[in-house]
């Protein structure tokens, strides 16, 4: 598997607004690819892992037609009882976007807290939420995942491995086993291709 450039430096960073702002959800968004689930799955695990909590995931990515998220969540979080920890664990829903559509559980965007009170759920300490559109809600914490940078434009071949893009690119040709040689002769078609992508890691490898 290719490792995305600079994910430690962007895990730690979304880390440190955690640490600041103290939010109860975490809205990861970005255009398809470019990274959200990567990025919002290391940074739960890092938080749970620091605080001694569970971390759940789950991908509605790939969640059949009758998958039914209310009751999955229930099944992880479980019923409040007197005396229990106000909020505890990470729990991560990736790919939301077309899932959530009738779910009854996150109406209105993330409306998931007072929703989860109501039914009686124990609400985790973190939900973190990965789509492609951002939320206009001012309860929760926004993060926007970049495209990756390209290599300088027109020209700029020389800047390909340099560039976040072209670095990818290149580790990925390598880790294929790639024929040709990988080097200053083969700039040249590498930058053109980064930008057909347009920074996008999932194009690029």
């Amino acid at each position: 598997m290719i490792e995305p450039v600079g994910l430690e430096d962007r895990a730690a960073e979304v880390l440190r607004v955690l640490e600041e702002q103290h939010p109860t959800v975490l809205y990861v968004t970005g255009t398809c690819g470019v990274g959200k689930s990567t990025l919002a799955m290391r940074a739960g695990q890092v938080l749970a892992e620091h605080v001694g909590e569970p971390f759940w995931a789950i991908d509605l990515c790939h969640a059949p037609e009758s998958f039914l998220l209310a009751q999955q969540v229930e099944q992880i979080l479980g019923k409040s009882s007197p005396g229990a920890a106000a909020s505890r664990g990470v729990l991560l829903l990736d790919n939301v976007d077309a899932a959530l559509a009738g779910s009854g559980l996150l109406s209105g965007g993330p409306g998931l807290w007072p929703t989860a009170v109501v039914a009686g759920l124990n609400p985790p300490r973190l939900l973190i939420v990965t789509a492609t559109r951002r939320t206009g809600s001012s309860r929760v914490q926004n993060w926007e995942v970049p495209p990756l940078g390209l290599p300088a434009s027109p020209g700029g071949e020389l800047s390909v491995p340099i560039s976040d893009a072209g670095a990818v690119f290149l580790r990925a040709a390598r880790h294929a086993g790639a024929e040709w040689s990988v080097d200053e002769g083969a700039y040249g078609l590498v930058a053109p291709i980064c930008r057909q992508a347009m920074g996008v890691p999932e194009a690029l490898i």
